[in-house]
């Protein structure tokens, strides 16, 4: 697949809206768009992506208006409420970047609530005008979509294989394995337009919220980047930390800029060294948890000298989680006589204790189980945010990766030790 990089015409053009940003000297915005395809009265919403702070106006036959004041540029959503007697009663547009000056937005409303909801980039979306910041973001965007429209296409082929991953046949499991390669290839190619760009645009506001979003492990920060206007809904979890010396170089090319405020430094210097102990090869992070008797015990008893660890991080009530279970069964016993560990880490938490007990003996999993909760110390320091979730550390007690999901798993572990 060839992509389209950054042609040099488009590049100096842009070079040349940032030229003239920083010397811009609007103190307010104007927001005007117009809908086509929708009559009568309803309601333009634009909400704050990070704070949900929300501003509303009446639009009319599909035109409406925003003004205000934005000290830096930032990230927001317009949501659209049609009339009452419309087919389509509620939409929502893409991300755009509000900042002093004019925007304007145009689009079809029905066809832009098909695009947002039923995943459909071959429909016309939203077109967005004004603004340095949008500018640079639709590029980036525009790089990524065939990337991103290709990787949501192998994701959905991994996540709804039609068939158990513990039914597969051979065939099946190894076309899926080759699939997840594939996928990895795209992601780390739509990597790479993101590191170029954040290296390119240093002093712009997208750079900044590419490292942000990097390194602050929130999907509310990290869905973003790609968002709707590139692939449509699809997500595949591929979310990673980039490497210390990575953040560390972004962060000083930023500060050089001497676009940011000290305070917006300082956001991702905190970020990076909280991170920082989650980057491959950081040492592993120890914490008590809780046996099937009720005896707490450190993490690190239970690592094997000389062995990688697997730590599944799941729940009774997760149902994901429990489907889940064969499948590592599976692996297990595969790769157990290899020198695989395998710790089973609820995070029921006391109050669900015995419906934990009950999904421990109704999985019967070969491997030693143990009991904590989201609130738990260990929990908070592998940033555990939602399950299942695994995390692999090596034989000399390193991270090997963290947020380990699907057929991810598997290649790891085939890398490690062979077929």
């Amino acid at each position: 697949m060839k992509i389209n990089y950054l042609c040099p015409f488009l590049g100096a053009f842009i070079c040349f809206l940032l030229s003239c940003s920083n010397d811009n000297n609007e103190t307010s915005y104007k927001l005007s768009g117009h809908l086509t395809g929708v009559k009568g009265k309803g309601v333009a919403i634009l909400q704050d992506y990070q704070t949900y702070k929300e501003d509303t106006v009446p639009f009319i036959d599909g035109k409406f208006e925003f003004t205000g004041e934005q000290e830096i540029p930032k990230i927001y959503r317009l949501y659209f409420i049609g009339p009452a007697d419309s087919l389509v009663t509620q939409c929502k547009s893409d991300l755009l970047y509000i900042e002093n000056g004019d925007i304007h937005c145009s689009g079809e409303y029905h066809q832009l609530m098909n695009y947002i909801e039923n995943n459909d980039p071959s429909l016309k979306r939203m077109t967005i005008k004004g603004g340095n910041t949008n500018a640079i973001y639709e590029s980036y965007l525009n790089d990524i979509r065939p990337i991103m429209q290709e990787a949501i296409v192998v994701s959905n082929k991994l996540e709804y294989p039609g068939v158990a991953v513990e039914n597969m046949t051979e065939e099946q499991y190894s076309e899926a394995l080759q699939m997840q390669e594939q996928l990895d290839f795209l992601l780390s190619k739509r990597d790479s337009f993101k590191d170029k760009y954040i290296e390119t645009y240093a002093n712009s506001q997208l750079a900044y919220d590419f490292v942000l979003a990097s390194i602050a492990k929130d999907r509310h920060y990290e869905e973003w980047i790609d968002e709707n206007r590139a692939h449509g809904n699809g997500y595949p979890e591929d979310i990673a930390i980039p490497s210390t010396g990575k953040v560390e170089k972004w962060i000083s090319l930023l500060n050089k800029q001497n676009t940011f405020s000290p305070n917006q430094m300082d956001t991702l210097r905190q970020l990076a060294t909280k991170c920082s102990h989650l980057t491959p090869g950081a040492p592993f992070i120890d914490g008590y948890i809780t046996t099937l008797s009720g005896d707490s015990v450190l993490l690190s008893s239970q690592l094997k000298e000389g062995q990688y660890t697997l730590i599944d991080c799941w729940a009774s009530w997760c149902h994901p989680c429990r489907a889940s279970i064969p499948h590592l069964k599976q692996l297990y016993k595969k790769y157990k006589d290899k020198g695989l560990n395998v710790i089973g880490l609820s995070l029921d938490g006391n109050q669900m204790k015995d419906q934990w007990l009950k999904a421990v003996d109704a999985e019967q999993m070969d491997w030693p189980q143990f009991l904590t909760d989201f609130h738990c110390e260990i929990i908070k320091d592998y940033s555990v945010a939602a399950i299942p979730n695994i995390l692999l550390i090596t034989p000399d007690k390193k991270i090997l990766k963290t947020g380990v999901r699907g057929f991810d798993l598997d290649l790891i572990l085939k890398n490690i030790y062979g077929n």
